[in-house]
């Protein structure tokens, strides 16, 4: 039985220190966030207005719009959404 912890190991790529940052002192871009992916009754705009909010206050970079039952994200794929469904 493998029983390593599924922490990332000290000589992984994907961990960062000081060292690692650019010589602008920027830290690497990583994508962090909330999906809206489900089958059902899509969030409201007030919802996503709240959402929004709690991710900026989390320091979270990204939503992404996903739901199931939304025919633009299967047979409709093609279709663009209008300025109304944009919100």
């Amino acid at each position: 039985m493998h029983s390593e912890s599924p922490t990332i190991a000290k000589n992984s790529s994907l961990q960062h220190n000081s060292r690692d940052f650019s010589s602008k002192g920027t830290r690497p871009e990583f994508i962090c966030g909330v999906v809206e992916g489900f089958y059902g009754r899509p969030w409201t705009l007030e919802q996503r207005k709240h959402l929004f909010a709690r991710l900026n206050h989390l320091n979270l970079n990204t939503y992404v719009y996903a739901p199931k039952d939304d025919l633009k994200h299967r047979p409709q794929w093609r279709i663009p959404y209008n300025e109304e469904e944009a919100g």
